[in-house]
């Protein structure tokens, strides 16, 4: 099991690379997303409701940090669960 040993310790500021790298990637797809609603040819839809223009260009674009915390968030969760039962596993064995 030394071959697992070596994947045991956390990166540096894991959160933060995460939220970074969700960012630029859902910021990748949602700026040209959000400049087809601001030129009305895609409705953005929020709570069943579309929104064209300047409002809808402006949610779009608040969605992309939002998304990216909640990704991040929910990406360290699972790789902090998998990392303890890891070390678990490496302490048994």
């Amino acid at each position: 099991m030394k071959y697992l040993r070596q994947f045991e310790d956390k990166p540096e500021n894991l959160f933060g690379k995460l939220f970074w790298n969700m960012f630029f990637f859902l910021a990748f797809w949602m700026v040209p997303l959000s400049l087809l609603i601001l030129f009305g040819v895609i409705p953005f839809n929020f709570n069943d409701q579309p929104y064209y223009g300047i409002g809808g260009f402006l949610m779009a674009l608040s969605f992309i940090p939002m998304m990216a915390l909640g990704f991040a968030a929910i990406f360290w969760l699972y790789y902090s669960i998998g990392n303890y039962f890891l070390r678990l596993f490496n302490r048994i064995f």
